[in-house]
């Protein structure tokens, strides 16, 4: 018999500092309408952590600003 469970993550909050050093709260909705969630969600863990460390070096060198 075999088991499968399922992430129930719908909406979390979180604090962010913004470009100008305010603060700012921000509430993320992980649904299928987010790809990056849509991408890795039946991932092993480790498998989405590496993708998704792959995907953000990318963005990261494609963005020069973001980096700070």
């Amino acid at each position: 018999m075999s088991t499968i469970a399922e992430l129930q993550l719908t909406l979390s909050r979180y604090t962010y500092e913004n470009t100008v050093g305010g603060k700012e709260e921000k509430i993320a909705e992980l649904n299928d309408a987010d790809l990056v969630w849509v991408s890795v969600r039946h991932l092993h863990m480790k498998d989405a952590i590496d993708t998704l460390m792959t995907n953000f070096g990318k963005f990261a060198q494609e963005n020069a600003g973001f980096r700070g």
